[in-house]
């Protein structure tokens, strides 16, 4: 009788220890994977906006106050040393959804021609120009910066409780572009 308890409880204290030790590791693994989803789209999301930042540095005039039905144009300088106008067309088109929310991706068109897309995937996307104290511009013509704002979702799915958000990176940032200041035009 004693060597059938001194089993039995050898067997409970090493089954403890044993699912103690999966759920640590289970734990650890998941913690892991959320970490490097956050890397990722934290990093996705900062090279596309530099990215944007970029190309709106040689805006030179915009035509769109603000996004309107997914479309935000204005007329850049688009290759350095030129000083030919092009227009520029941002253009955010639907990406397919991910738990019932919608992505959405940015076309980059120049003078009609596709030139590029956003590599992230953006669940919201605001563009304005503003005047040079921030508020709204209502006119082209005061026009003094261009803000941009998106949420990009990250690069791919977590397969863990369908319940879950999808995981989001807000990015945000006011670009003074050089040809757009009065002493410019």
């Amino acid at each position: 009788m004693t060597f059938l308890l001194d089993n039995l409880g050898a067997t409970l204290i090493g089954g403890t220890v044993f699912l103690i030790l999966l759920f640590t590791a289970r734990f650890g693994q998941a913690e892991s994977v959320e970490t490097t989803v956050h890397y990722a789209s934290s990093r996705s999301a900062s090279s596309y906006g530099a990215t944007l930042t970029r190309e709106l540095r040689s805006l030179s005039r915009v035509v769109s106050l603000r996004e309107t039905d997914g479309v935000f144009e204005f007329d850049a300088r688009v290759t350095p040393g030129d000083t030919t106008q092009r227009r520029v067309v941002y253009r955010r088109v639907e990406a397919g959804s991910r738990d019932g929310q919608p992505l959405y991706r940015v076309q980059h068109t120049v003078d009609g021609a596709l030139v590029g897309e956003s590599p992230v995937l953006i669940t919201d996307w605001q563009v304005e120009a503003r005047r040079a104290d921030g508020s709204l511009a209502a006119s082209p013509s005061e026009a003094a910066q261009v803000t941009v704002s998106f949420e990009a979702a990250a690069p791919f799915a977590l397969a863990t409780d369908a319940s879950e958000e999808v995981e989001q990176t807000r990015w945000a940032t006011a670009v003074f572009p050089p040809f757009l200041r009065p002493t410019h035009r």
